[in-house]
């Protein structure tokens, strides 16, 4: 029981923090490209290096917004 509520409430940590962020990336005018990253983040049918691999190709096609989101981080 105590384990699940910790689960629970690490996890709604988690998302009220993506939730921030991507709010900050739809002010900048990022917010698609956050949306990108997120989805990856959360694509459990890939590995760990897999979604660090398109993190990075995606950041590199476009420089400026990775710019702004590693200043959320």
């Amino acid at each position: 029981q105590q384990f699940y509520q910790k689960v629970q409430y690490e996890e709604s940590i988690r998302k009220s923090e993506e939730q921030y962020k991507q709010r900050i990336a739809d002010q900048q005018g990022v917010g698609d490209f956050m949306r990108q990253i997120i989805s990856i983040e959360n694509d459990m049918s890939i590995s760990s290096a897999e979604a660090e691999q398109r993190e990075n190709r995606l950041k590199y096609g476009n420089p400026v917004a990775a710019r702004l989101l590693d200043d959320l981080d």
